[in-house]
């Protein structure tokens, strides 16, 4: 049991001493469900039950489902329908009243023209049956081929949570590195300034005598002003939120691949993979060292290959 992709193929054919029925259904990527049905008039009246069938089945996808119903050339000595040539010639005759330079039909067009081999209507409930099993036959192949691809993209975008993942657990010992960092060099920063005022104090009251209550005012300014900037530093470059969301959110996609098998998980997934690429341009803003800002390159990078991936998911 696995994901299933957008992306699928099934086809089965059947071929008996009435007739030959061919049945293909293949899909390509698409943000919703969108059907296209192509059979014979003989079988017209069963199309809401194939298309039933489809969309019972099929969640996302652009699909599209072939079915052909034809007489059998070997058991039938004369499978022609002899009024359906007539019928095309009739209507050739008509166009080129109207268009003399139209081209004829040619012996090719007639045979390939659906009514040219029009199936009897005495045995349409029989066709109905055998067209109804064969797609469903040949739609367990289409799903077959879904859950093979969508195996595929699970694996890779899990690949890519994992090594994300990874880089999460690196951010996060070299965050607490950082901050310190930072709050150093604002320290020093602080240092510079208030040394030359205070150099600038003391060489005012060099002749007199220093008043002890304005240097204990003055020190207790700079231990305040230093715990203010440090915080807003260190509020500016925390990215331990962001790190706690983002590991949420790998392991919500971890969840999603596990409980849901089988079952529409694309847009959740690509939903994740925006979360988590805002988060990750969020810890590229505040990275402050090269360091940091390397591991939010890689992430962001696993998340776009995330989000390629999972737009080919169901």
């Amino acid at each position: 049991m696995s994901a299933l992709s957008m992306t699928g193929f099934g086809n089965e054919s059947l071929e008996n001493s009435k007739q030959i029925i061919s049945i293909e259904i293949r899909s390509v990527n698409y943000k919703y469900f969108d059907c296209s049905i192509k059979l014979p008039e003989i079988i017209k009246e069963i199309e809401s039950d194939v298309r039933k069938m489809l969309t019972k089945n099929i969640i996302r996808g652009k699909v599209e489902i072939k079915i052909n119903v034809l007489e059998n050339e070997i058991e039938n000595e004369n499978p022609i329908s002899i009024n359906a040539v007539k019928e095309l010639r009739k209507i050739e005759t008509n166009i080129k009243k109207y268009f003399p330079n139209a081209k004829e039909l040619s012996v090719y067009e007639i045979l390939n023209h659906p009514k040219t081999f029009e199936v009897q209507k005495d045995n349409t409930e029989e066709i109905y049956e055998q067209v109804l099993l064969l797609t469903k036959k040949c739609l367990d192949n289409y799903i077959d081929s879904c859950k093979r691809e969508g195996s595929r993209l699970e694996s890779h975008i899990l690949l890519c949570v994992k090594k994300i993942e990874e880089y999460i657990k690196e951010a996060l010992k070299l965050a607490p590195k950082a901050e310190r960092l930072i709050n150093e060099r604002i320290k020093a920063r602080l240092l510079d300034v208030t040394s030359e005022s205070f150099k600038d104090y003391y060489n005012s009251q060099s002749q007199k005598k220093i008043d002890s209550n304005k240097m204990h005012s003055f020190l207790e300014f700079f231990e305040d002003r230093l715990r203010i900037e440090a915080g807003l530093a260190s509020s500016k470059i925390n990215i331990s939120e962001e790190l706690e969301r983002m590991s949420s959110h790998t392991h919500e996609i971890r969840r999603v691949f596990a409980e849901n098998k089988d079952q529409a998980i694309g847009k959740r997934i690509e939903f994740l993979s925006q979360e988590m690429h805002r988060e990750a341009n969020t810890i590229g803003s505040k990275s402050s060292t090269i360091g940091l800002s390397k591991i939010s390159i890689e992430i962001r990078l696993l998340i776009d290959q995330i989000k390629e991936q999972v737009q080919n998911l169901q």
